[in-house]
């Protein structure tokens, strides 16, 4: 409570950054045991990954808005917080909607069983083209078109 009162006291006297800082060091405080972001986020990882109270690890994870700080051993299990499903659906056909936009055909990309395809009629995409290069140039036996392929292909993403 004192470090509520002190931030409104520094907020009233115009003083953002400091009031800022003392409302984290409060958010800290209100974290069980006092534990850093980090040192919590951890501890749900672990815990929802053993399945030791997942639900109350869910509910901690979400108040506090913990970001797990190791992705690669995150399980599916992790709440990210600020997200679901609907919302997510939504942002996506907003995004389709716009890049469809952008590239003047609503055929360019089309979502189809789940996943995202871009139509070459409409959209030519550099990685795809490389990836082709490179398939190329694996095929056996050697001649001098894959030569230009490999040429191709270097060029594409050379550094100035």
């Amino acid at each position: 409570m004192v470090l509520a009162q002190s931030a409104c006291a520094i907020l009233a006297a115009g003083e953002l950054g400091e009031a800022e800082a003392t409302l984290e060091r409060m958010r800290e405080c209100l974290k069980p045991f006092g534990l850093s972001s980090r040192r919590l986020g951890n501890i749900c990882r672990k815990t929802l990954e053993a399945g030791i109270e997942v639900d109350t690890d869910k509910a901690v994870v979400k108040r506090f808005r913990l970001c797990p700080f190791d992705a690669k051993t995150v399980s599916d299990l992790w709440p990210w917080p600020d997200t679901d499903g609907d919302r997510a659906v939504q942002n996506l056909n907003t995004t389709l909607h716009r890049l469809r936009k952008l590239l003047g055909s609503d055929k360019a990309v089309v979502l189809s069983n789940g996943q995202l395809h871009s139509d070459s009629r409409f959209c030519w995409i550099d990685a795809r083209h490389f990836a082709w290069l490179a398939q190329q140039i694996d095929i056996p036996p050697p001649s001098p078109i894959k030569k230009e392929y490999l040429a191709r292909a270097l060029r594409m993403y050379r550094i100035p």
